[in-house]
């Protein structure tokens, strides 16, 4: 197994057969299950702020209507930037509005890296160290199939919980100042 460039993510080599331990399962379910679902019912709450923020702009603090059928089909990841540039463009010559827009941005953007990496990982495959599988990756070049293992440890989903409850409380108040302006 090599690291990668950052410290959370490591490369595994698949060796000739793949498995998994289903006695291990069972306490990794009882290590993580709890956190992983309070994390998923937060982050369903930020993705709601997040639909708000939107809508609240985009329909100028008239109805949600308008809002919700630009975002009906877009992934999170779309919502955050349709955020990001429609806030940064209110914000206009504000540098520290801009700003504030900027690190929410960049904190949503964080936070929907990790969530992807939590929902799609192979918690089969976790290890004593938190190094969980969240990428499958077959070389071009070669056709190894390797592993990219990502550290999630319950600790670290508390702390992004923590986070995205912040981020619950941050962004009404930039859509409000907005449409106060």
């Amino acid at each position: 197994m090599q690291s990668d460039e950052e410290s959370e993510h490591q490369i595994e080599d698949l060796e000739q057969f793949d498995y998994f331990n289903a006695a291990e399962t069972r306490e990794v379910a009882k290590k993580y299950a709890r956190f992983i679902g309070i994390f998923l019912i937060n982050f369903s709450e930020l993705e709601h702020i997040l639909n708000l923020a939107i809508a609240e702009i985009l329909g100028n603090g008239r109805s949600h209507d308008i809002g919700y059928v630009v975002i009906e089909r877009l992934s999170t990841q779309n919502k955050i930037e349709l955020f990001h540039k429609t806030y940064s463009r209110l914000a206009g010559s504000l540098q520290k509005s801009k700003n504030k827009v900027d690190a929410v941005a960049k904190k949503l953007k964080e936070l929907n890296k990790f969530r992807n990496s939590l929902v799609h990982a192979n918690w089969l495959s976790v290890d004593t160290s938190g190094f969980v599988r969240t990428k499958l990756i077959v070389g071009s070049d070669d056709g190894y199939v390797r592993f990219r293992k990502t550290k999630i440890t319950p600790s670290m989903i508390a702390r992004e919980t923590k986070a995205i409850r912040s981020l619950i409380l941050e962004i009404p108040d930039l859509y409000e100042k907005f449409l106060e302006s």
